[in-house]
């Protein structure tokens, strides 16, 4: 495990996060704790979604809406094979 050390906290976020983890009946550690982990969470959703929308931009076409719209009345229209 790694030891993070945060500095130049004020006094009054270090109460707020020290009555926020009583409230949960937590250690101000444990709480800050399941705070990193939920934002690395976070990060890392966020850095999957980017990589899906990237994907999907590179193989996105120049089609138009009007496009779609006009193949598919012409399938409509065609006979069924």
């Amino acid at each position: 495990m790694v030891a993070i050390q945060i500095r130049d906290v004020s006094p009054e976020l270090r109460d707020a996060l020290a009555a926020e983890a009583r409230r949960r009946e937590q250690s101000l550690q444990a709480f800050l704790h399941e705070v990193l982990e939920r934002e690395g969470r976070a990060a890392h959703n966020r850095a999957v979604l980017d990589r899906v929308r990237d994907r999907a931009r590179q193989r996105a076409t120049s089609v138009t809406m009007d496009e779609i719209l006009a193949a598919i009345d012409e399938g409509r229209r065609s006979p069924a094979s």
